[in-house]
């Protein structure tokens, strides 16, 4: 990864991401079992532009320290909040590139920052308008992964109470520093969905992602809007009733398994179809493709890494990834994955579209949402490279470590040197 990023970070810590980009471990071995989720890997070269632009990229803010998220507030009013790793979270309005000068939220000295540590991961109640209620995924100072609920100040929607932090989740992690994945979200039924990652180091030594009693690597779906746990101060929730091991077989919470850092996902919020990204160990990058059905997945890792066998095991039942694409400097190529969204914006040209990009090589690209069926991995002639497509008006698109999305559907691009982009129609 690129010095900029280990500069923002700084020296005595692995860089965000970088780490999650190239950890020593085993060397991945092909196998007919691994070769038979995929074929059509061709390279090809970047495509051409398909007919006239009719959007542009806009820089709506610069300045922002190691942004790592962005969401519309859901008020109306256009604006988004902007999560920050150190702890902060702003309130920016695209129209006039303002900042509120006072934090929405800060919990800067209560959470722990090295590495891929931090303010992870952010999100609002279904009912926020009314409820003030919102919830945050961080790095607890005794390194510990939180989630916890918040609600804003009594008559002030633009802040949050401080006070009325609530721990509502919370598991262990291993010493290493990279591997926390981060990503949080509200599903289709207003179920609450977090993104572990294996928790590190390189390799997933300790198999924590196959492991069905552990939290790690994992995608776990909660309901927040009640207590099935009284007694226990680190469950305050409910599970929900079709979650695929609740009757036994692992933890209640668990959706899905066999992830090594998925740091960013989305819902189609058209289809409630889930996306996840992926980051792989050293050969292969991944993007996965959930439908609201598909509770109980396995995407292999750390047998596999993408469609490729990375350690001895039964592959048998694994979901392949719907993309799987190759580490280089490529067109089709990088090595960190950043999952994106579904446009669903103003511009009619995009729509149905999904984006993603890699953080390394700064690689854009885009698919049709038509093209995915769960477990079927994608050419990779299927997904476009648009680095042509979209240029901003100023600044650079680079080091993208999150899109995002605000009420009407328009597409950001954050990255964590600071600037923060949107498309736009002309």
């Amino acid at each position: 990864m690129r010095n900029l990023v280990i500069g923002l970070l700084g020296v005595s810590s692995a860089a965000l991401l970088a780490a999650c980009e190239s950890d020593p471990g085993t060397d991945a071995i092909d196998d007919s079992a691994a070769r038979a989720f995929t074929a059509g890997v061709a390279e090809s070269p970047a495509d051409p532009v398909a007919g006239p632009i009719t959007w542009r990229v806009r820089r709506i803010g610069a300045g922002f320290n190691q942004p790592l998220f962005l969401a519309g507030v859901p008020d109306g009013s256009g604006r988004v909040f902007v999560v920050e790793k150190e702890g902060l979270i702003r309130i920016l309005n695209p129209a006039t590139g303002g900042v509120d000068p006072v934090p929405f939220l800060d919990v800067s000295a209560e959470i722990s920052t090295g590495g891929e540590r931090g303010l992870l991961g952010f999100a609002t109640a279904p009912d926020f308008a009314t409820s003030g209620r919102f919830y945050v995924y961080l790095t607890a100072a005794n390194g510990d992964s939180e989630i916890r609920r918040y609600r804003t100040l009594a008559g002030d929607p633009d802040h949050a109470d401080p006070d009325s932090g609530n721990r509502i989740l919370t598991f262990a992690q291993s010493s290493a520093d990279n591997h926390k994945g981060g990503w949080l979200g509200f599903g289709p039924e207003d179920y609450l969905y977090l993104a572990s990652g294996d928790g590190g180091p390189g390799g997933d030594p300790n198999n924590t992602a196959q492991d069905t009693n552990l939290f790690l690597g994992k995608i776990l779906r909660i309901d927040p809007g009640g207590d099935q746990f009284p007694g226990n101060p680190l469950r305050d929730y409910r599970i929900p009733p079709d979650n695929p091991f609740v009757g036994g077989g692992g933890r209640p919470e668990i959706w899905a398994y066999g992830l090594r850092n998925p740091f960013r996902a989305s819902f189609d919020r058209q289809t409630g179809n889930l996306f996840i990204g992926d980051v792989g160990q050293s050969q292969r990058e991944e993007i996965d493709f959930m439908r609201p059905q598909d509770g109980g997945a396995n995407f292999g890792w750390s047998i596999l890494e993408g469609d490729i066998r990375f350690k001895p095991g039964d592959a048998s039942g694994m979901i392949a990834p719907s993309i799987v694409y190759k580490r280089g400097s490529q067109p089709r190529r990088g090595n960190v994955v950043t999952g994106g969204y579904v446009y669903r914006g103003p511009v009619p040209e995009l729509r149905g579209l999904y984006f993603f990009i890699d953080f390394g090589t700064d690689n854009l690209w885009t698919i049709d949402v038509s093209d995915f069926h769960f477990g079927h991995t994608l050419p990779k002639g299927a997904f476009r490279n648009r680095n042509d497509d979209f240029q901003p008006n100023t600044g650079t698109i680079d080091s993208i470590a999150s899109f995002g999305e605000d009420q009407a559907g328009n597409l950001y691009l954050v990255g964590i040197d600071g600037e923060i982009f949107r498309i736009e129609p002309l």
